[in-house]
């Protein structure tokens, strides 16, 4: 269940079935894996296929393992239809953990063995067959039943964990160094999709059983789950194997020689404790749902699935948060919550139990966080040269026995506190719960442990915090995950958008990584994404996207460049700004708006009047009416007889009126039908009157200037544009001859500016008679009548 599952897969996490066929992923046949540290001479493609290979067989693992494995809902259901109790059911996870035990004769053994791979095949056949047999004990038996389960379940164990080590050394010859927490997490995520679907189905096919037909529905299940598992072996035989060159000629190591490697000895110790801690009310969770609570194998399957799914999430996120800040900070971040669980699980009863959901919610992204940590730490701590079935051998073997302990220490607390029970909160407690709180009390032994696991590029804990909580982390997550999933080349660039979208530092890798994408669409957004999410260290790798010629997302790498801001980028923009390609230029023009500063703000506006360009010159403009830049308003529009384009030269007159403090008003009235344009022009004008009437200017200029707006609506309602154009150059001419010095001084130097401004644009627009259409200049001169107005208001 939760808790108890997720400890023993933890606890070896990349063995066989026996651990429950832990993290489970595949590598795309088109990821590059180079640079790898594989003692194997394997190309990329063949990696990939090995890897393939390694998800696929984890992934049957998965299924077997959520029907057959000890501790989930249908083993234990069984065992207790057979007659087991409490403690006895506890004891057959001791009995698991003692027989790991048989990993200190794997070493010796598999350096003896010319086909090693073979041996796999018929120990992991031989346990999958011992395993299913227990499920054949009523046909033969009507005694002892319970110690003839013991018996099997540790026979087919031995078989099982004498393949661990070996296993584990494979995979970690196999795996390159670069991609290990990625993959473990990868891994992982197939096999508990798997084990997802098939806990579900199970349950809900057991629920359909009752009274004497009950049996039936578990021999079927586990004959199903067990076909499976042998599946699992069969796809794994596809593998190449050699031998580590530094093994073929040496003699099998003592597995206590791991223990010299003092990294390896103290994550060890660690990660022992925790087991530890987790093992003392491991055994008693399905207990507790099945006996206690009298919840459905269906529910059960429900709330396994939750769990599940929260640790394929947490996988996806984890294995990019170990890769970046290292271990040890995600370890420091994710180990003390987990004292959090074991407390929810104690306030349930039969009537109230929808606290053990949260608990598997919590549970599953926390210990996908501490697996993935744990395990790239030990892929760290073996050295490249060492026999690495002598320390999988020596690191599954401790932690293992400690899990046996656990156990056992769990069944005596819970006929200790047998007489004990109370109520706290309105909830019964009884034995069990209490036995739920030691395990959280035991959680803070490794805890204080945690500081002696060595990890040389961990970031800070501090640091690791402050990058969480950074952008949409959810949006993070989705948008990776469509990413891996989907094949569609638009999915995955809308993927790479997402992910840009959510600012979190995690998108980094996997943004750098689609720039080299075969999709031209998905590397234009992964460059924009990169941009989005405003990180610095993305700078070198837009930077040299920007500096091949023979790049196709310049354009973006530059936009996205200047979106992060980095002062370092200014030099390559500016050289941009004469690259022979104009949609280069055009995007340096933008990326240093965006930057901003003074000194950039004169450059572009010197690049603006030094030499015309009909390419750059809207977007020269638009840029600079984004800082008001009163400058650009008389060359605009003199120059749009420059323009062919009736798009272009609105959007230069668009332009001219933002500058002058319009905002987007030029452009949502061109945008409306002739009616709602005509009314919207009216407005404008009556606005232009009473803020005029409005203003600190003498009575006598308020009254011309009123005068000169009355005609003028009168033109505008005649249609008479040409008296309409030749009015409001009269009305410029009267403000400027009337208004007074000490007006002006009221007024301010930002006020006054933008007046003269407003006179300008309204002036060189009516003698340069540039536009054509109607509509045009009656939206124009309405705009910029309505900013005269609102600079005299102010």
């Amino acid at each position: 269940m939760s808790t108890p599952s997720a400890s023993r897969t933890s606890a070896k996490s990349s063995s066989p079935p026996t651990s429950r066929a832990g993290p489970s992923n595949v590598s795309s046949e088109n990821e590059d894996v180079s640079p790898r540290t594989s003692t194997y001479d394997l190309s990329n493609r063949q990696t990939a296929r090995a890897l393939r290979a390694f998800i696929i067989s984890g992934t049957f693992w998965g299924a077997w393992g959520r029907v057959v494995g000890i501790g989930v809902a249908t083993f234990t259901g069984y065992a207790l239809w057979l007659g087991a109790t409490e403690a006895e059911i506890a004891y057959f996870v001791s009995i698991a953990s003692f027989t790991s035990l048989a990993q200190v004769l794997s070493a010796p053994i598999f350096h003896r063995l010319k086909h090693p791979k073979r041996f796999v095949m018929f120990a992991g056949s031989l346990e999958m067959f011992l395993r299913f047999s227990i499920i054949l004990i009523p046909l033969f038996l009507v005694e002892n039943r319970v110690l003839a389960v013991a018996l099997l379940l540790g026979s087919g164990l031995f078989f099982g964990f004498l393949n661990g080590p070996f296993y584990n050394g494979w995979l970690a010859d196999i795996v390159p160094q670069n991609i290990r927490a990625r993959f473990i997490a990868r891994k992982t995520n197939a096999n508990l999709i798997a084990g997802i679907i098939t806990g579900y189905a199970a349950g809900y096919y057991l629920d359909l059983f009752d009274g004497d037909t009950q049996y039936t529905g578990f021999l079927t299940a586990f004959a199903f789950a067990t076909v499976l598992g042998i599946f699992g072996y069969i796809r794994l035989m596809t593998v190449p194997h050699r031998r580590h060159p530094s093994q073929s000629h040496s003699p099998s190591q003592n597995p206590l020689i791991a223990f010299r490697n003092s990294p390896f000895k103290r994550l060890t110790f660690f990660f022992t404790t925790w087991n530890f801690a987790l093992g003392i009310a491991g055994p008693f969770y399905s207990v507790f749902m099945l006996n206690h609570l009298q919840i459905s194998y269906t529910t059960v399957a429900i709330f396994n699935s939750v769990f599940m799914i929260s640790m394929v999430l947490g996988y996806k996120l984890m294995g990019g948060l170990v890769d970046r800040y290292g271990s040890r900070a995600v370890l420091n971040l994710l180990i003390p919550p987990t004292t959090l669980t074991p407390v929810l699980w104690t306030f349930s009863n039969p009537e109230w139990y929808w606290l053990i959901p949260v608990a598997m919610v919590i549970n599953g992204l926390l210990h996908a966080g501490i697996i993935t940590s744990t395990n790239a730490l030990l892929y760290s701590t073996i050295p490249d040269d060492a026999n690495k079935t002598t320390y999988f051998a020596a690191w599954s073997s401790t932690i293992q026995v400690a899990y046996a302990l656990s156990p056992l220490l769990g069944s005596y607390l819970v006929g200790l506190f047998e007489p004990y029970g109370f109520e706290l909160f309105g909830f019964s407690i009884g034995n069990i719960q209490l036995v739920f709180l030691c395990s959280s009390f035991a959680i803070l032994v490794p805890i204080t442990l945690l500081s002696i696991v060595d990890d040389d590029k961990s970031a800070s804990t501090r640091e690791l915090l402050s990058q969480i909580g950074k952008g949409n982390i959810f949006n993070f997550v989705y948008g990776s995950l469509v990413f891996d999933r989907s094949e569609e080349e638009d999915q995955r660039a809308k993927a790479a958008s997402r992910m840009g979208r959510s600012r979190n530092p995690m998108a980094l890798s996997r943004l750098v990584d689609a720039l080299d994408d075969a999709s031209p669409e998905v590397r234009r957004q992964a460059a924009r994404g990169l941009g989005e999410a405003k990180s610095k260290e993305a700078v070198s790798h837009l930077l040299d996207e920007l500096k091949d010629e023979e790049s196709d997302i310049r354009t973006e790498a530059a936009e996205a460049l200047g979106k992060i801001g980095d002062p370092d980028v200014v030099d390559p923009l500016i050289e941009a700004l004469e690259d022979e390609d104009p949609r280069i230029q055009i995007s340096a023009i933008t990326a240093l708006a965006n930057i901003g500063g003074d000194e950039i703000d004169e450059l572009l506006f010197w690049k603006f009047a030094d030499r015309f360009s009909r390419t750059t010159f809207p977007t020269l403009a638009e840029v600079l009416s984004t800082n008001q830049d009163y400058r650009m308003i008389k060359p605009t529009l003199q120059r749009l007889t420059n323009f062919r384009s009736p798009a272009i030269r609105l959007q230069l007159l668009n332009s001219v009126t933002q500058t002058l403090g319009a905002g987007r008003r030029f452009y949502r009235m061109i945008s409306m039908n002739p009616l709602e344009r005509s009314e919207r022009i009216t407005q404008l004008i009556s606005r232009t009157s009473r803020s005029i009437r409005r203003s600190n200017l003498h009575r006598s200029l308020k009254t011309h200037l009123v005068a000169h707006i009355d005609r003028l609506n009168q033109h505008v309602d005649d249609g008479d544009i040409e008296k309409m154009m030749d009015e409001s150059g009269d009305l410029t001419t009267t403000l400027v001859d009337e208004i007074n010095r000490q007006e002006l001084d009221e007024f301010g130097q930002d006020v006054s500016s933008r007046i003269s401004a407003v006179v300008l644009g309204i002036r060189t627009f009516v003698s340069e008679r540039t536009a054509k259409r109607e509509e045009v200049i009656e939206v124009y001169l309405a705009v910029c009548l309505w900013c005269l107005g609102d600079a005299l208001k102010r």
